[in-house]
């Protein structure tokens, strides 16, 4: 493939347009010589915008169907046991993170309806559990040892999601280092109870009853 400098930005966008024609999905980095991607990052500021600019679509673009995008997930959950970041999630060394996004809206729906389970609903319910009448609060201490010990939940991931559902308001409590403390909210409560009866948009019967 192409890698010299005489190329202009044209004959740049048109060797793009004459690949994914070809070949039905953008070119990736790996489909083109190291100098030809050295040149296009400096003419086209990154590899994403390229792409852009002569398909005016994602440079991880490909056909999916919300099925193939499911596959992907449970074949990496059966193998790891736990929630991919973005960028672990690869098909055909592409990044589908972006395309999730389009289609659920956010990753915690996506795991919801596809391993009836997410981020969100696990810090919930070690919430839940941690926190029996008489004990209104748990540390985060406590939150990650019970997640730690039923899989592999990283301290990025419950930093993350502790932020997006005190944000949401489900969840109500002090710092985010292990001096804070949390609890559930009632609409904290009234979401993990309407997902677990199903009667949430994203709920894919997570548990069997009694699990909550």
């Amino acid at each position: 493939m192409p890698h010299k400098l005489k190329y202009t930005n044209e004959k740049m966008i048109e060797l793009a347009r004459e690949f994914f024609q070809k070949n039905n999905v953008p070119p990736r980095q790996a489909d083109f010589k190291p100098g030809y991607v050295v040149t296009v990052v400096k003419r086209f500021k990154s590899w994403g915008n390229y792409i852009d600019k002569a398909l005016h679509l994602p440079a991880n673009y490909r056909n999916w169907k919300r099925e193939e995008l499911q596959e992907i997930l449970r074949k990496f959950w059966e193998k790891n046991k736990r929630f991919p970041p973005d960028g672990e999630l690869m098909e055909d060394g592409r990044d589908v993170s972006a395309i999730i996004k389009r289609f659920w809206g956010t990753k915690n729906k996506y795991f919801e309806a596809t391993i009836g389970t997410s981020p969100r609903i696990e810090v919930l319910r070690a919430i839940l559990e941690l926190t029996p009448p008489g004990c209104d609060q748990a540390t985060p201490a406590e939150i990650n040892a019970l997640l730690q010990n039923k899989m592999s939940f990283s301290k990025q991931l419950y930093a993350y999601t502790i932020r997006e559902l005190s944000a949401d308001g489900f969840i109500t409590g002090g710092k985010y280092d292990r001096t804070g403390w949390w609890k559930l909210t009632p609409a904290g409560k009234s979401f993990l109870i309407s997902f677990v009866e199903g009667t949430h948009s994203s709920a894919s019967a997570p548990f069997k009853d009694g699990e909550l």
